[in-house]
């Protein structure tokens, strides 16, 4: 067992917090997906990671670079330590852009000036604030880590998070599971 090895992950839970701060406020909502997450994470100095060069790079001068190794600076797939270091460096981010992390959910930020909430889900962001924080947080995003994201208006929105869609109508926000979880269910159980 290694210490400090695990990441802290949102639950359903945490979703619904954004979901009902969207509709207590009647605010519009975001998702977001980081596409590289990993790759933008820099291993921190403490941890030191050696891989052999690509052949192909090797035999380009296989004299001189036959022996040679490469240091890793950023996060591998795959990395046991991964989620955790993207999440650490993550939520640094976010706390340089004046957001604050809630001390009951190690997942969840407000930022209070723009008012906009989120919870970070791994390489997932589920936000909501009024148009004008939500269409900053969403420059700032794209700008730190292209993530590639939407907004969904207040009302007769359709979208999904996190294999749940989420429907927005003047009564209130129904979720379901999303198709393709369903599907994929269907063929595990038959």
């Amino acid at each position: 067992h290694k210490e400090g090895l695990f990441a802290a992950t949102t639950g359903h839970g945490t979703s619904r917090v954004v979901d009902f701060v969207a509709e207590q406020n009647n605010w519009p909502t975001l998702t977001g997906d980081v596409p590289n997450a990993f790759n933008t994470t820099p291993v921190p100095d403490d941890i030191v990671l050696y891989c052999k060069p690509p052949e192909a790079w090797v035999m380009r001068d296989p004299e001189n670079r036959r022996s040679q190794g490469w240091r890793i600076r950023k996060v591998l797939p795959g990395m046991r330590e991964g989620p955790r270091l993207w999440l650490d460096f993550f939520f640094t981010k976010m706390t340089e852009h004046g957001f604050s992390r809630d001390t009951n959910d190690g997942t969840c930020f407000k930022q209070e000036e723009r008012g906009v909430f989120f919870e970070g889900h791994m390489d997932d962001v589920h936000a909501t604030g009024a148009y004008p924080g939500l269409s900053w947080f969403a420059v700032i995003m794209e700008e730190m880590f292209k993530v590639r994201s939407a907004i969904h208006g207040i009302h007769e929105a359709d979208y999904e998070h996190l294999r749940r869609r989420r429907r927005r109508t003047p009564y209130g926000t129904f979720i379901t599971a999303g198709a393709h979880h369903l599907e994929h269910l269907m063929a595990l159980f038959g």
